[in-house]
């Protein structure tokens, strides 16, 4: 099973996936970044980034506490493609969520 193998609360988590796939989930002040990480935790390329307005509906619709959500989110997949995934959706369904609020 993947795990939280580093976290700092309200700046970053980093996640083993099943596959031995390295991930970083990276809070900014106007973003979420999610990396995946290769040698020494260097990045190696961005799987997903979450920008302000998103980052805002997700804590408005689901928790505040942006990081210990995504990383419990994350914590649960087995790659990165499911990653990806599960983040763009996340995105679509909170923009859908709060378009159908403000009809």
């Amino acid at each position: 099973m993947s795990q939280i193998t580093n976290y700092v609360a309200g700046q970053f988590s980093q996640i083993n996936l099943d596959d031995d796939t390295k991930v970083l989930i990276s809070i900014a002040p106007t973003e979420i970044k999610i990396l995946q990480l290769g040698w020494f935790g260097f990045p190696k390329r961005q799987l997903y980034s979450f920008d302000e307005a998103s980052m805002i509906r997700i804590s408005n619709q689901y928790d505040p506490d942006l990081l210990g959500y995504l990383s419990c989110m994350v914590q649960a997949l087995p790659n990165v493609e499911a990653v990806i995934e599960m983040s763009s959706s996340l995105d679509r369904i909170t923009l859908m969520k709060d378009d159908a609020t403000n009809e």
